[in-house]
């Protein structure tokens, strides 16, 4: 069945390989309000890539978790694309954090160590030695990270 055309130049790239890009910001000179006329638009990016660097070494470990049960060799393929991606990206966000939020001299220690609680405690691994329920845990984790690159894509 042909999937309607949803735009006049609309082109279907075929198959698509996820890859790791070397991602860089160039943070030297900027304002903490960078977006100009919209300070509350930068503070709330800023915010992002304070949290973003544990969230996205905490999608690597759930995928690494889940990597050995996928049975689909293109489907492994694609996950290893997306682990390291989001590795790559979690090394982006951490030197923009550093090399501009902290050298600028805010104290972003407490929100990271809730950062860190959430992603290494509230969203680890259980503990359980139920294999349902690891399984259901595993489950859940990774709807919640398709959930948060919906979000982050719009």
């Amino acid at each position: 069945m042909l999937r309607p055309q949803r735009f006049a130049n609309e082109v279907d790239p075929g198959p698509v390989q996820i890859q790791a890009r070397n991602v860089q910001f160039t943070t030297a000179d900027k304002p903490m309000s960078w977006i100009p006329g919209h300070p509350v638009s930068s503070h709330l990016v800023n915010l992002l890539n304070i949290m973003l660097p544990a969230g996205e070494r905490w999608f690597v470990e759930v995928f690494n978790e889940a990597l050995p049960l996928i049975k689909d060799p293109k489907l492994a393929e694609d996950v290893r694309g997306f682990i390291g991606q989001e590795a790559m990206h979690a090394e982006a966000h951490d030197t923009v954090m550093h090399d501009y939020m902290i050298d600028s001299g805010l104290d972003v220690a407490p929100l990271l160590d809730q950062v860190e609680f959430v992603f290494g405690k509230v969203l680890a691994p259980t503990k359980t030695t139920s294999p349902r329920r690891r399984m259901n845990h595993l489950i859940e984790r990774l709807w919640l990270i398709a959930a948060i690159e919906h979000f982050t894509a719009v």
